[in-house]
């Protein structure tokens, strides 16, 4: 027979927190740096990579894809920083959370 427990399990390490917490520097990081590419771009172009009337439409319309992804990754950084902060440190015994394994692990790149 299967022991289902006591019945007073008591509040244990809520894992799924854990996981968002050790996945947070990794999404900070690349919400940080989300830009760069762009902004060496950006930088070649003010700097006279490229000269003509299509260097600065393209310019142009690197600049809004820049603010776009930085924007997205802002969100991304916000959505994981919301959940981390909404989760408790604890939680019951039995609650899915209390055996949460990201599958595949959640690894920042």
């Amino acid at each position: 027979m299967t022991d289902m427990g006591s019945g007073d399990e008591g509040p244990v390490e809520n894992q799924y927190r854990t996981e968002l917490e050790q996945a947070l520097s990794g999404v900070r990081s690349n919400a940080d740096t989300c830009g760069d590419a762009f902004s060496k771009v950006i930088s070649a172009l003010e700097n006279g990579a490229w000269s003509s009337s299509t260097a600065d439409i393209f310019d142009e319309e690197l600049r809004d894809r820049k603010q776009a992804a930085q924007d997205d990754a802002d969100d991304c950084r916000r959505a994981f920083e919301t959940r981390h902060e909404n989760e408790p440190e604890e939680v019951d015994e039995d609650d899915w959370r209390a055996r949460w394994v990201a599958y595949p692990p959640m690894q920042m790149r």
